[in-house]
């Protein structure tokens, strides 16, 4: 299901949520990553970097790609394939820590969103991953502005 950015700027402003983990993973053309699910208890931001896939959500099927962002909701199956081109792309967990009633089945759903730029997402992708490798207090903060921040670049699309 296609989602608005004025849908998403009501849903994050509306609720309470921290960041968790982010990663990165790619698959090669001509691939299938098959027989996998989504982290439980957890949202997921899916943000190409290069390349394009079919990406399927509880059997729902979507095309990612540059302008095209994806929010999965806990415990899905997933099924990622490739055509001629392979893809890279970066998972960003987040935890919702309450949830007003209209958007209660968030964690059961998945939707995306088409975008112009994914490159200031890409960066800021990139800082988190980056701040996220140390294990101090401070890194464990800036990689929680910084979600702010991807979120924030985000409904500004």
């Amino acid at each position: 299901m296609k989602r608005s950015i004025n849908w998403l700027t009501e849903y994050f402003s509306e609720n309470s949520m921290e960041f968790v983990d982010i990663f990165k993973s790619s698959l090669p053309p001509k691939e299938k990553d098959l027989n996998r699910k989504t982290a439980k208890n957890l949202c997921g931001i899916v943000i190409p970097i290069r390349g394009e896939c079919s990406f399927s959500v509880n059997g729902e099927k979507y095309a990612l790609n540059e302008n095209t962002i994806l929010h999965c909701g806990s415990n899905m199956d997933i099924r990622v394939e490739t055509e001629d081109i392979g893809i890279e792309y970066y998972v960003v967990h987040y935890k919702n820590i309450l949830t007003i009633e209209k958007f209660q089945n968030i964690e059961k759903e998945s939707f995306y969103l088409e975008i112009e730029d994914r490159l200031p997402l890409i960066k800021y992708c990139e800082t988190i991953s980056d701040e996220s490798l140390n294990p101090d207090n401070y890194s464990r903060f800036s990689c929680k502005v910084d979600f702010l921040g991807l979120i924030n670049s985000l409904i500004k699309m």
